[in-house]
């Protein structure tokens, strides 16, 4: 019986720790360009977008100091949807840098969170780079990018 459950909780650690995360950083994944945020996100031009920082107090998220260390500084969104934002106005432009960060989920992730393989595109917004989620990139740029950069 001990057995099990040391193999049970092996798993879960495995499985809970970043250590398993697959996570990358791809460059020239597409040609850079620029547009404002409320054209890219087909939002009302005097509207806001939000950027939900990462890397601050309290930030315990598994893939938080891969993020860091390549110098994200949290996402960009058109929805409010967390408490823990700032925003600025829809006019502002997006610098895309051509960079995608590629995430496969690990184990605990996969199937007990029901994550799935994602992508997201940096963008560069006065001088500091941020990732667009996944369901907010257009199919446009996502059929663009090349091989490397994607799960297919």
């Amino acid at each position: 019986m001990f057995k099990f459950h040391f193999i049970i909780f092996s798993l879960f650690i495995l499985g809970c720790s970043p250590i398993s995360i697959d996570q990358e950083m791809k460059t020239n994944c597409y040609t850079s360009f620029t547009q404002e945020a409320w054209n890219f996100f087909d939002i009302p031009e005097n509207s806001n977008i939000y950027i939900w920082p990462i890397g601050g107090e309290n930030d315990d998220g598994a893939d938080t100091p891969f993020l860091v260390e390549h110098e994200i500084k949290g996402y960009v969104l058109p929805d409010n949807i967390s408490m823990f934002k700032k925003f600025i106005n829809s006019k502002v432009k997006l610098n895309f840098t051509g960079r995608v960060y590629k995430k496969k989920p690990d184990w605990a992730e996969k199937n007990l969170g029901g994550s799935k393989e994602s992508i997201h595109i940096e963008v560069t917004i006065e001088g500091n780079n941020y990732l667009i989620f996944d369901m907010y990139i257009p199919k446009h740029i996502k059929e663009k990018l090349s091989k490397k950069c994607t799960f297919n």
